[in-house]
């Protein structure tokens, strides 16, 4: 009989097999920043009845954000090992965007979409008093952008938010077809060198 890993070792390795520990990590900072966010600027409010009224008000978004900034931390490390099977093989590869240069998967665009999610989801809370500080951004909105537009964007707030969502989870999906073809390419010459 094997023996059994005793410690915290053991725990470590089983868990780490059941649950990839960086994406849950990432998803879980993105959300408690959201809260913090919404509790920060909040001060008229106690913080239960901030983020009650966030989650009554935007649960998809909160979860929205999580799941993508997790699934994004998922498959950016994937695609860094792919990419560093290759620079392992072929130093001097950087074809296909692979390699040194080309290990982000997207990373930053999936940022700045999730921040733009928040931005706009947080409109939504203003008429039930909570984010107060975003009033004051929403005053400045038509001197920037003017009235018309400022009004555009406050009416469809929620709207705007699920589509930034929604672009979080296309460029998702754009970064997880960019690995499965690194790692088909990848198996496809692991089986010609051998």
């Amino acid at each position: 009989m094997g023996r059994v890993p005793s410690g915290y070792g053991g725990v470590r390795a089983i868990a780490a097999s059941f649950v990839p520990a960086r994406p849950v990590l990432f998803g879980g900072l993105a959300v408690l920043a959201y809260a913090a966010v919404v509790i920060a600027t909040t001060p008229s409010l106690p913080a239960e009845s901030a983020l009650h009224a966030t989650l009554v008000t935007n649960p998809a978004i909160i979860v929205g954000i999580g799941v993508g900034t997790g699934l994004q931390a998922h498959l950016a490390e994937k695609r860094r090992r792919l990419a560093g099977c290759r620079v392992a093989q072929d130093p001097g590869s950087n074809a296909e965007g692979t390699g040194a240069k080309g290990q982000g998967g997207g990373t930053k665009e999936v940022a700045a979409s999730s921040a733009a999610a928040s931005f706009f989801s947080f409109f939504a809370l203003v008429p039930l008093g909570c984010c107060g500080w975003w009033l004051y951004v929403l005053s400045l909105l038509p001197s920037v952008l003017g009235a018309g537009a400022s009004g555009v964007l406050i009416e469809n707030s929620q709207i705007l938010a699920y589509a930034g969502l929604a672009v979080v989870f296309g460029l998702n999906g754009l970064t997880a077809y960019k690995v499965r073809r690194m790692s088909r390419a990848t198996d496809l010459r692991n089986q010609t060198n051998a």
